[in-house]
């Protein structure tokens, strides 16, 4: 699961920098072909079909790293999956623990106008009811 998470941030930082140089690249395209070595579109058709090739090898690993986990009885699940318990658990887990941890920010949503890179960011919005 490690591995594979570390592949995604991975593709992610590749798409943000690689593949927006790529794309740039099209505006200048007699010059890019120097540059780059290669028609910038062609350049990412194979990138995306390396990607394409590559998220379905992920989904086959992911579902084998579940199924293999799910023999040792270890379940991936989401919330709508907890029983009451579970979810007083995990609510009274999160409060403890967790939110103590975190940095709160309450803004607008209208005034956020930037999101550091390689943050983990938790969002939330809560709904007032007005009498």
């Amino acid at each position: 699961m490690r591995f594979l998470g570390i592949f995604s941030n991975n593709q992610d930082e590749f798409f943000k920098v690689r593949v927006a140089s790529v794309k740039r690249m099209k505006e200048f395209e007699p010059e890019a072909k120097k540059i780059i070595g290669g028609n910038p579109q062609k350049i990412l058709n194979k990138i995306q079909e390396r990607v394409i090739s590559q998220g379905k090898e992920f989904d086959k690993i992911y579902k084998d790293i579940v199924s293999e986990l799910e023999k040792e009885n270890i379940y991936i699940i989401n919330e709508s999956q907890l029983d009451k318990n579970q979810q007083h658990f995990v609510n009274h887990y999160f409060h403890e623990n967790v939110l103590p941890a975190l940095s709160p920010k309450f803004t607008p949503v209208s005034t956020i106008s930037f999101i550091p890179e390689l943050a983990i960011i938790l969002t939330f919005s809560k709904v007032f009811e007005i009498d």
